[in-house]
């Protein structure tokens, strides 16, 4: 699909886990557009590493299929975290890995071009700076209670980025939306260059991206 104008423009259309609270949804969450011979894939996992979990035999289906839709040079498999080693059977790395472990051994056997698309820690933080919506002391505080290992009730009340009430609630939202605003960024990217993309994030990301990529393909 020809796309002249700029991507970023399409960023505008993201949103917060507070802005998107409100809808139901639920796990596993296909967004799924296409235009011409371009296509975007983009499903939204349950985090899970049970073997029978139906979502395994959905992915390959939607795996298979774009595989076979598009050739290897206009294609691209984008997965959450990070990509693992396939040294290990296919039932062993969703064990291990879950969905990245099942993409990674599905790239693996067909070789399309399979990448990360996460942010780092600072390029999130500096994201969340630039928003100019929190001091300093406001956002070492999230941080210092991110860090507590086993958090009360309260603590996770507080942290929570669907809640509105704390200043960490705002904090810990705008920080998914920073992530997410890098991962929709690396997205627009490749689909600007002409590329087709599968993705497979948890299903809040899709959630949180999918007006982006309705206002791309419109």
């Amino acid at each position: 699909m020809e796309n002249p104008k700029d991507p970023d423009q399409y960023l505008q259309y993201l949103r917060s886990p507070q802005e998107y609270a409100g809808e139901m949804f639920s796990a596993p969450f296909l967004f799924q557009s296409k235009k011409n011979s371009q296509e975007l894939v983009f499903f939204g996992s349950e985090h899970t590493k049970d073997l029978k979990h139906p979502q395994w035999k959905q992915i390959e289906a939607l795996f298979e299929d774009f595989v076979q839709s598009h050739k290897k040079e206009n294609a691209v498999v984008f997965m959450e975290i990070f990509i693992p080693t396939v040294d290990l059977p296919k039932e062993k790395m969703i064990e291990t890995y879950g969905e990245c472990g099942l993409l990674a051994y599905l790239c693996h056997q067909s070789r399309p071009p399979c990448l990360c698309p996460e942010p780092t820690q600072d390029q999130i933080l500096e994201r969340l700076k630039e928003t100019q919506k929190f001091s300093d002391k406001e956002i070492a505080g999230w941080i210092e209670l991110n860090k507590i290992p086993q958090k009360t009730e309260e603590q996770k009340k507080l942290q929570n980025p669907f809640e509105k009430g704390s200043v960490f609630n705002d904090v810990g939202s705008e920080i998914n939306k920073a992530r997410d605003y890098f991962i929709a960024r690396n997205i627009l990217k490749n689909l600007n260059e002409g590329k087709s993309v599968l993705a497979v994030f948890g299903a809040n990301h899709v959630i949180a991206q999918k007006k982006i990529f309705e206002a791309y393909f419109k």
